[in-house]
């Protein structure tokens, strides 16, 4: 949307995720990167959604990278049925090999990454505004990891508002 119809977007705001390019390149030389995203290939296989759930859900509690208890209670709320879980695994089978095409971001852009994060890794995560052609804002937080949301709410908060505030329609 930020690249093909940029006129629908007043700015975009982005947490954790890098752009797809940028993360395709650290996967394809960042050792560090392909070690933080070794996960997604056992998401692609079928029976993916049961081994998570097996077990009380043990997988996806030991895999929610140090979330209070609480939050992993409200993760599995929402992720906790073998549904939910399948349309959430859905995203990665169908963005298998990040085989899309992919252009530059053409809006403002925001975008927030923990420095804990353990599945993108700072290649993928500094490399982001490469591929922005607009005004960015790269914002690091420290201590917080991959669920910015749960872990830095707060100040994700403030700062996209100031960013919405700054590129108003």
């Amino acid at each position: 949307m930020a690249n093909a119809h940029p006129g629908r977007l007043a700015s975009l705001t982005i947490l954790s995720r890098p752009h797809p390019l940028s993360f395709r390149r650290a996967l394809k030389e960042d050792a560090d990167q392909k070690h933080r995203s070794r996960h997604h290939g056992k998401f692609l296989e079928p029976d993916t959604a049961d081994k998570l759930l097996a077990d009380d859900a043990r997988s996806m509690r030991q895999g929610l990278f140090g979330q209070d208890p609480a939050s992993v209670e409200k993760h599995l709320g929402v992720l906790g049925s073998r549904e939910a879980l399948e349309a959430a695994l859905a995203w990665y089978r169908s963005n298998k090999g990040l085989s899309g095409e992919f252009g530059t971001i053409k809006v403002p852009t925001l975008y927030i990454w923990g420095d804990q994060d353990a599945t993108v890794g700072s290649a993928a995560a500094h490399g982001t505004g490469e591929f922005v052609s607009a005004a960015y804002t790269m914002e690091v937080l420290p201590g917080v990891g991959h669920f910015v949301m749960d872990q830095g709410a707060a100040r994700a908060t403030d700062l996209m508002l100031a960013h919405i505030r700054k590129h108003q329609v």
